[in-house]
């Protein structure tokens, strides 16, 4: 007789899971950007950002995946902001580091401070791991605008202030972030470094898209000109009157370009600062300038704060800047 056909299976033994999907790879050598560069991504953790953290993480990695890491590519830092910024890792080429990081910060609360985060990364792009040779580059990720310790002016003066010392910015903007603000922020020209998405997931989709080794083809930013050398004593007075709101950033962008003309030390450049509007106020004596590379970033940070404070003083800049040039 015939055998019997094979019993179907018991509807108790339910069918076995497939597997689950493999972990996406690092690029291969073959395909990932060989561009010896220092890269830092800066990353807001606010509270805007609850429910779309691994979203975040997900991009950082893609990101991160693009590039070969190693002393003679590719090294990352990474730093993130709420109301304050955190270094949570200084250039390295660990991919394993890297991830178990991001991973481990993927949390989000409070608000905004791209100002803190942007001067966080420059702490990273030039301290440990730092290459003196490889190309600097920071990206900064927001979802909405600088709302405490300033404004999006604050924001876009601390920008001023890391492009003057060399590195390229990125600004990705989503959500709430204005795009002029990023614009402001980015490098030029800003169809490449000004990125505006309606999502985190639009964002994902551009950089999936962009090839980043096209950064090793744009023109390095132009070594600065020599600082110069002689003795003075040099006042900068400042318009901050109703008139020039909308140009502070530009006010401040001037004040430091300025100053990054002369060495300043006590044997050289001194530079003392006035602002007024219908009053004045001196916010640096120029006899308290210092030649060393910390004090000399203190003196431009004072500049950049200009933007985001309203001082209260009385009609005698002119009188204030005298005293100042003429000081025993």
């Amino acid at each position: 007789p015939p055998s019997s056909p094979p019993s179907p299976p018991s509807p108790s033994s339910p069918a076995p899971l497939p597997p689950p999907p493999p972990p996406v790879p690092p690029s291969s050598p073959s395909t990932a950007c060989l561009l010896k560069t220092d890269i830092v991504l800066i990353l807001d953790r606010t509270g805007s950002m609850a429910g779309i953290v691994q979203d975040v993480v997900a991009f950082a990695l893609e990101l991160i995946n693009k590039f070969q890491l190693g002393e003679d590519f590719a090294k990352v830092g990474l730093v993130h902001f709420n109301e304050q910024a955190v270094i949570t890792s200084y250039l390295t080429a660990d991919l394993a580091a890297l991830t178990q990081t991001l991973n481990n910060e993927a949390w989000a609360s409070g608000s905004g401070s791209p100002s803190s985060g942007l001067q966080q990364g420059l702490r990273v792009i030039t301290g440990a791991g730092s290459r003196g040779d490889a190309q600097k580059i920071m990206l900064i990720l927001t979802d909405g605008p600088q709302a405490y310790g300033g404004d999006d002016n604050t924001a876009i003066a601390e920008a001023a202030y890391v492009k003057l010392q060399g590195p390229s910015i990125f600004a990705v903007g989503f959500g709430s972030a204005k795009a002029a603000t990023m614009d402001a922020i980015a490098s030029d020209p800003d169809s490449i470094f000004s990125i505006m998405s309606t999502s985190i997931g639009a964002v994902r989709e551009h950089f999936y898209q962009v090839d980043l080794c096209m950064l090793s083809r744009l023109p390095p930013s132009p070594p600065s000109s020599p600082a110069c050398l002689v003795k003075a004593d040099i006042v900068l007075v400042l318009d901050r009157s109703g008139s020039v709101a909308g140009v502070e950033q530009d006010i401040a962008a001037f004040g430091l370009e300025l100053m990054n003309k002369f060495q300043l030390g006590e044997e050289t450049a001194k530079v003392g600062l006035v602002h007024f509007s219908d009053a004045s106020r001196t916010l640096r004596p120029s006899g308290s300038s210092s030649s060393t590379n910390s004090s000399l970033a203190k003196e431009r940070r004072r500049l950049d704060s200009f933007i985001s404070t309203t001082w209260l003083v009385s009609h005698l800049g002119f009188q204030q800047m005298y005293r100042l040039s003429h000081r025993d």
